[in-house]
């Protein structure tokens, strides 16, 4: 009899943890997913510039494509551009890099993302393939990059396989 009731105790106290845990997991929130299902396809930078150049943003419509110039969108950029939106005329991409034009001098970059239906942030610097780039320091504590580059075309792409596209 006394191991009967141990065991209807111990039930009950399952059942009990067991609901808990049901209720945590349906009133914790989980993480943001940001949705911007009106926002045409676009690229946000934040940074810090110390001199002006022509900033290029190649970008693919296919999975195993190679960059090209069609595929491209140009801004011209000054330090006082600290928040750049750069549409990009296509509804779906698969990679993209980032073009500093000629002599970029220093540049920081504070962040790095891509709207569209969905919301990806490209903000793990590690994750970059740096070309032309004499000096890439990484702040992990604030999570920026610094560039240095006096060459003539540096540039930055993003090596981690990804799609973003835009419904209609």
């Amino acid at each position: 009899m006394f191991k009967q009731k141990i065991l209807v105790l111990v039930g009950v106290a399952l059942l009990l943890l067991a609901g808990v845990v049901v209720s945590n997991k349906l009133t914790t929130p989980g993480p943001v997913k940001k949705t911007y299902s009106k926002a045409p396809l676009t690229v946000v930078l934040d940074w810090e510039l110390t001199a002006p150049f022509n900033l290029q943003i190649f970008y693919t419509t296919e999975q195993n494509e190679h960059f090209n110039e069609k595929k491209s969108v140009k801004k011209s950029v000054t330090p006082e551009d600290k928040h750049l939106e750069i549409v990009i005329p296509e509804e779906k991409i698969y990679k993209f890099r980032l073009d500093f034009g000629s002599n970029p001098g220093q540049l920081e970059l504070k962040n790095v993302e891509i709207i569209a239906d969905q919301y990806i942030n490209f903000n793990d610097w590690e994750s970059y393939v740096y070309r032309n780039i004499e000096k890439v320091k990484i702040h992990k504590k604030e999570n920026t990059v610094t560039l240095i580059s006096t060459h003539r075309d540096p540039y930055m792409s993003w090596i981690h396989p990804f799609v973003l596209y835009k419904n209609e």
